[in-house]
């Protein structure tokens, strides 16, 4: 956390005065803001907890450049392979699903309230309900 202290810091003050329990994004500029990190050319998902890590799922032909970036705790994917055709959003499904297994939320929860879910570009903002 030495490289990003300042950042980390604001983050969680910022959970922590608005009750939120953690935070999932998905747009360049939030990832950026949370990790500093800023995602290429893939699609890429950051999720920080108030009591604990920022994590970044990203594809794997970006590693190099988020190690290089932040100090986030960073989880490759494979997108597409030749074999193998999906969209970006598919390719997270598995990897953002396992992920949000891993993650607690202090509440003492089995399972943490989160869930993958595709929705057509655009209605992001219309189908994320409120995070209180």
């Amino acid at each position: 956390m030495a490289r990003d202290r300042e950042r980390h810091l604001r983050i969680y003050h910022a959970l922590a005065s608005t009750n939120l329990i953690g935070l999932v994004c998905f747009s360049p500029e939030n990832i950026l803001l949370l990790s500093g990190y800023w995602p290429v050319m893939g699609s890429s998902v950051a999720i920080v907890q108030r009591d604990g890590p920022v994590n970044v799922l990203l594809p794997e032909d970006e590693m190099e450049l988020a190690e290089a970036t932040s100090d986030a705790e960073l989880v490759s994917y494979k997108p597409a392979t030749l074999e193998t055709l999906r969209t970006p959003a598919e390719a997270l499904v598995l990897p953002l699903t396992s992920l949000s297994r891993q993650l607690r939320f202090g509440d003492g929860q089995e399972e943490p309230p989160l869930r993958a879910e595709l929705a057509p570009p655009g209605t992001y903002g219309k189908g994320v309900p409120r995070l209180r």
